[in-house]
């Protein structure tokens, strides 16, 4: 029920925001799989990825690849376009599923506007190395 999944959130709030080296990353993956036979908590990647801390969105963009396909749509512009120069490299240095052919589009978009030397480098290293 609704308290249930709201318990679960706050659970998976504050391993994924607070947690240290290991829980957000374990955090992260029991939520990605969670999520899958609980879609209301699937709201939590696009919470993470319009979070405050790049830190958050940082380990969101680490996530990405583990979203459901609309989720991932939807998330992955926003943590592209993110302020931090960091979360833009994580996104672009993941490998990214080869069924998602949507993601190159964006890469190469984003390429044309990216001031960051580093980010240019992830992106340009993604295109020419996950050609879908």
């Amino acid at each position: 029920g609704k308290a249930v999944i709201d318990s679960a959130k706050t659970v998976f709030v504050l391993g994924f925001v607070d947690g240290g080296a290991g829980t957000w990353e374990s955090t992260g993956s029991w939520l990605a799989k969670t999520a899958k036979e609980f879609p209301p908590l699937v709201d939590l990647w696009r919470d993470f990825a319009l979070h405050r801390s790049a830190k958050v969105r940082f380990r969101a963009a680490a996530f990405v690849d583990r979203m459901p396909e609309d989720c991932a749509m939807s998330v992955f512009p926003l943590l592209l376009a993110d302020p931090s120069a960091k979360v833009r490299s994580k996104l672009a240095s993941d490998k990214h599923d080869s069924k998602r052919a949507w993601v190159f589009p964006l890469l190469s978009e984003r390429r044309l506007v990216e001031t960051d030397p580093a980010v240019i480098e992830t992106i340009d290293f993604a295109l020419t190395n996950n050609i879908p």
